[in-house]
């Protein structure tokens, strides 16, 4: 599967002395493990915290050990008023 953009809130975030970031991405109806790597957020303009809403443009894996599907990160940034973004809904 292609690039994607989800939007959501995020919640859960966490990051560790490797310096990738992890958290969940979730909306009313439906929630996703996210992982944004260290050479990805460094480009990241802004620091993100809990219950920020958020757009990011991400890759859809599956994690083998868990056998959950998550999302790579490529980019994120803050939703920009009358953007016409897409909910994990969609």
């Amino acid at each position: 599967m292609g690039q994607v953009w989800i939007s959501g809130e995020i919640s859960n975030f966490s990051q560790p002395s490797s310096g990738h970031w992890y958290f969940t991405l979730k909306d009313d109806n439906a929630q996703v493990r996210c992982a944004m790597f260290r050479n990805s957020n460094r480009r990241v303009t802004f620091r993100p915290q809990h219950g920020q809403q958020v757009l990011v443009r991400a890759n859809i894996t599956l994690y083998e050990p868990r056998g959950d599907y998550q999302i790579i990160v490529e980019s994120m940034q803050p939703p920009a008023k009358g953007c016409c973004s897409r909910s994990m809904s969609s």
